[in-house]
């Protein structure tokens, strides 16, 4: 048990909490060929998902086909961000549990001390990662963050099984 002395009287500390902490989000947006008629949806998501935002959370911008590719490191300029999502045009494979690791792997290294959340936008049909989606939720549990995934588009089912 940890204590803490307040006013003199030794307190029982019962209860952490890192909600006050600044959020770290990786924007992991989906350019695969299976999303090239639906890019226009795609990118109207991830712009929703920025105006979410906090004025003191940060963002990152990722996205992926077979490759995943930083498009924009963390930062607190939206508009930058918003500017490299409306260049990203759709094309080649999918990998999106490469893409959610490889975010997660990011925001560890460069939040630390930050709340994480991976916020992926797809169509969520899974192609061609090397990586497993157990490996990737081991992952995400480890690192306390939250992944969300964003389905755009009529098909395809929910690849990481997450909300």
């Amino acid at each position: 048990m940890l204590f803490r002395s307040e006013d003199g009287t030794e307190q029982k500390i019962e209860f952490f909490s890192r909600d006050q902490l600044p959020l770290a989000v990786a924007l992991v947006v989906d350019r695969s060929g299976s999303v090239a008629p639906l890019m226009h949806e795609v990118q109207s998501a991830a712009y929703q998902a920025l105006q979410l935002l906090k004025a003191d959370d940060q963002v990152c911008l990722f996205t992926f086909a077979r490759n995943v590719e930083l498009l924009e490191g963390l930062t607190s300029n939206r508009q930058r961000v918003a500017n490299r999502i409306g260049s990203i045009q759709a094309g080649g494979g999918t990998a999106i549990a490469d893409a959610v690791s490889e975010a997660l792997r990011y925001l560890n290294a460069t939040a630390i001390d930050s709340r994480r959340a991976v916020i992926l936008i797809s169509d969520n049909q899974e192609g061609s990662s090397s990586v497993s989606v157990s490996s990737v939720v081991d992952s995400a549990l480890e690192s306390e963050a939250v992944v969300y995934s964003v389905k755009v588009g009529n098909d395809g089912g929910n690849v990481l099984g997450l909300p």
